[in-house]
């Protein structure tokens, strides 16, 4: 399994963002199924950092009801990821973590799945330069 297929998206709040200035932590949705160490060799391999702790948090699926209607919401994986001190850059953002976005030179675009119509959301990249793919 590739290391871009184990992170799906970062999860980006005002409460990760917090995190992510004042204790060096950075979160994301992963995929089901895998483990802290794969988790942690993803992370490390996409963003050439070195990572210290991996703290995984399962949300489980809830029945939800609007009306007369009942359905359900999807089970979620988070990883909250503690890296070295230092290794994540002041005022860096996530670096492209998808292969589903659309290339503009340096910028991506992704689908924004929040929203049911197709809307495009730019999501602007690191500062630092992008390592060189074998």
């Amino acid at each position: 399994m590739e290391a871009r297929d184990i992170l799906i998206k970062p999860i980006v709040t005002e409460k990760t963002m917090k995190q992510q200035s004042d204790l060096n932590q950075v979160t994301f949705y992963v995929k089901k199924g895998v483990n802290k160490i794969e988790i942690a060799k993803a992370v490390e391999e996409i963003y050439n950092v070195k990572v210290t702790s991996v703290n995984v948090i399962v949300t489980p699926e809830k029945k939800k009801r609007v009306g007369r209607y009942y359905g359900r919401t999807t089970e979620k994986r988070k990883a909250i990821v503690t890296l070295a001190e230092g290794d994540w850059k002041n005022g860096a953002s996530y670096l492209p973590y998808s292969k589903t976005g659309k290339t503009i030179g340096r910028n991506v675009l992704f689908p924004d799945k929040m929203h049911r119509r197709k809307k495009w959301v730019l999501k602007l990249t690191s500062l630092r330069p992008m390592a060189a793919e074998a």
